[in-house]
């Protein structure tokens, strides 16, 4: 260094944290856990989209015969399987022409711990 100048090096205030991404990845997945779980109420909470679930419970089937079932013009049903899609309730595979839609059940299975450990709370705030 020149005659007359000084470097300066600033520590951080408190504890290196030895992995340095760490809350920023629980952030991000707290947010995303928050956000897939606002996509999944969301689609949950209109009953069209209920009864296009419970169809698919009895099994795979295509777009076409999904809207048999239903009096929605195109453009509606289309943005229901949006909203399924969206918050990964179904599952969608191209078979020639036509695009089958089934449940994804482990999605399913998530939002049933996620709902069971919000009752689980509320009982032990009970006791």
């Amino acid at each position: 260094a020149a005659s007359g100048t000084h470097q300066v090096t600033i520590a951080p205030a408190g504890p290196v944290d030895p992995l340095p991404g760490r809350l920023t990845l629980f952030r991000y997945l707290s947010k995303y856990t928050n956000m897939k779980q606002q996509a999944i109420f969301r689609a949950l909470a209109d009953p069209s989209r209920r009864r296009i679930l419970k169809l698919l419970q009895k099994g795979s089937m295509t777009a076409g015969e999904l809207a048999h079932t239903f009096d929605f013009t195109q453009a509606s049903l289309s943005h229901h399987f949006a909203v399924l899609k969206v918050a990964d309730l179904v599952c969608t595979e191209r078979r020639g022409q036509n695009i089958v839609y089934s449940l994804n059940s482990t999605v399913f299975e998530d939002m049933a711990r996620l709902v069971m450990d919000l009752f689980a709370v509320q009982e032990e705030r009970k006791k």
